[in-house]
C-alpha cells in the first residue's frame, strides 16, 4: 500500500502546482495537459507488458526497488527542468517507472497470500490510490507555499515548484528500501489462473466472446474509457480551477482538496459495493453495471454544479461529490469487466481494459481539457467552461454507454456462470 500510495504520490504532483510550472516554462494550458497526462500514460502503457513479463522471471521485490529508485529520481530531476521538453522527458521516466509495480505487487499477493484472504490484500493495496492522490494535494500545495514563503529554494537556484519535486523525489528513496525487505515467495510448479485459459472445456476464445456479445460488452468498455478521460482530465484541473476562478492560495486549497480525497476515497469505494449487492436482487451479476450507470448521471449534474458554482463552498461540495462518485465507480470497475467475461479469459478481458481505459483517459484526459480552454475559449480564466462543456459531452456519451450495455446484458446470458461465480459483496 505504500509503495502504490507514493505512486499515486509522484503521479499527482504535478496537479497542485500547475499554475507556477506554466508560468515558469512558458506554456499553454493544452502542454500541461500533455505533461499531467500522455508523458506518463503513453510511456507507462507501453512498458507494462514487458516489465509483467520480467516480472514473471525475476526477484520481484529487487524489481519493484529498482522500480521506485528510477521514478523517484526521474521526479526529483523535474526540479532542473528548464522548457516543456525535459520536463516531458522527466514525466515520461516516472511512467516508466511506475511500470513494474503492479504487475510485480499483483503477482506478490497472488503467492503470499490465501484465496479467501487475497481480495483483503488487494483491497488494503488499493487504499494507496486515495491516500496518494490526497497528499499529493496536501503535500504538494505545503511544500510550495513554505518553500515560497522561506525561501529556501532561491537559495539554491530552485523555484519553489522545483523544489517540491526535489523533496517528494528524495522522500522516494526511502520508500524504495522499505520495498527490500518484502519476501519472494516464489514456488516452483505453481500456476496462475490466466494459465488454464486454453485448456478451459468451455473453449471460448476472446474473439467469440468479443464478437458474440459485442453490444452488451463494447458500449461499457467504451464507457469505461470515457468515464475514466473525464476523471483523470478533472482530477488534474480541479486545484488550477480552484487558483484561477476563485483566487485561491495554492497551499490553502490543497490542503482542503488533498483532505476530501482522502475521506471521499475511503467511503465511496465501500459505498459503491453497497449500492451494487442492493442492486444484485434485480440485476444479478450486472449490479456493477447499474452502478457505473447511476455514478455517471450523479457525477454529471454534479460537474455542472461544480463548474457554475457561486461559491468556494458551493464547488466543494459538488467536488465532494464527484469524487465520491468516482471512487464508487472506480470499485466497480474492475469487478463489471471480470463479471461480463467467462473464467478462462478474464485474464486477457482485462488486459485489454486496463490498456483502452489507461491509454484513452490517462493519456488524452488532461489534454482535453487543456486545449479545450485553449483553442475554443483563448482564455484561461474560462477552465470552468471547458470543465463543463468537456464533462458534459463525456459523461453524456457515458451514461448512454453504460445505459446500453445494461439494456443488452442478456446477450451476455450464454457467457454468465461458466464454471464460477460473479464477484459480489455482503
Amino acid at each position: 500500500m505504500i509503495a502504490v500510495a507514493l505512486s499515486w504520490l509522484d503521479r499527482g504532483l504535478p496537479n497542485i502546482v500547475l499554475e507556477p510550472i506554466k508560468k515558469s516554462l512558458h506554456i499553454s494550458d493544452g502542454q500541461l495537459g500533455l505533461l499531467t497526462g500522455t508523458a506518463f500514460a503513453i510511456c507507462q502503457a507501453a512498458a507494462t507488458l514487458p516489465m509483467a513479463w520480467i516480472a514473471d522471471r525475476w526477484h520481484r521485490p529487487r524489481l519493484i526497488t529498482i522500480g521506485i529508485v528510477f521514478w523517484s529520481l526521474l521526479t526529483a530531476s523535474a526540479a532542473f527542468a528548464h522548457n516543456f521538453g525535459s520536463m516531458f522527458i522527466c514525466r515520461m521516466g516516472v511512467g516508466l517507472g511506475e511500470a513494474v509495480l503492479l504487475p510485480s505487487a499483483y503477482a506478490l499477493i497472488s503467492e503470499l497470500f490465501s484465496e479467501d484472504r487475497r481480495a483483503h490484500a488487494v483491497a488494503i493495496m488499493v487504499l494507496g490510490t486515495p491516500i496518494g492522490s490526497g497528499l499529493a494535494l496536501i503535500w504538494g500545495g505545503s511544500l510550495f507555499q513554505w518553500f515560497k514563503g522561506a525561501g529556501v529554494a532561491y537559495t539554491f537556484g530552485f523555484e519553489p515548484w522545483q523544489a517540491v519535486f526535489m523533496a517528494v523525489g528524495l522522500i522516494g528513496l526511502f520508500v524504495a528500501l522499505l520495498t527490500l525487505t518484502l519476501p519472494e515467495p516464489r514456488s516452483s510448479g505453481r500456476r496462475s489462473d490466466t494459465s488454464q485459459g486454453e485448456s478451459s472445456p468451455t473453449g471460448i476464445t476472446m474473439t467469440q466472446f468479443f464478437m458474440g456479445s459485442w453490444r452488451h460488452v463494447f458500449p461499457l468498455f467504451a464507457g469505461i474509457a470515457l468515464f475514466n478521460m473525464f476523471s483523470t482530465g478533472l482530477l488534474s484541473w480541479m486545484a488550477p480551477f480552484f487558483v484561477r476562478h476563485f483566487g485561491e492560495q495554492i497551499g490553502h486549497i490543497g490542503r482542503l482538496l488533498g483532505s476530501i480525497t482522502l475521506i471521499t476515497g475511503l467511503i465511496g469505494a465501500p459505498a459503491g459495493a453497497f449500492l451494487a449487492a442492493r442492486l444484485r436482487k434485480t440485476a444479478g451479476r450486472h449490479a456493477a453495471v447499474a452502478v457505473l450507470l447511476i455514478t455517471a448521471i450523479t457525477t454529471l449534474a454534479a460537474t455542472m454544479l461544480f463548474s457554475f458554482g457561486s461559491s468556494v463552498f458551493i464547488s466543494l461540495v459538488a467536488a465532494c461529490l464527484i469524487l465520491l462518485s468516482i471512487f464508487a465507480a472506480t470499485a466497480m470497475i474492475p469487478v463489471a469487466v471480470v463479471n461480463v467475461a467467462p473464467p478462462h479469459i478474464r485474464a486477457r478481458a482485462t488486459a485489454v481494459f486496463l490498456f483502452t481505459a489507461g491509454v484513452t483517459g490517462s493519456a488524452f484526459g488532461p489534454a482535453v481539457y487543456g486545449l479545450t480552454t485553449d483553442l475554443l475559449f483563448h482564455d484561461p480564466a474560462k477552465i470552468h467552461l471547458s470543465i463543463a462543456l468537456v464533462g458534459a459531452i463525456l459523461l453524456g456519451i457515458t451514461a448512454i454507454l453504460f445505459g446500453a450495455s445494461y439494456l443488452f446484458k442478456e446477450q451476455n446470458q450464454p457467457f454468465d456462470n461458466m464454471g464460477e461465480q460473479a464477484i459480489c459483496y455482503p
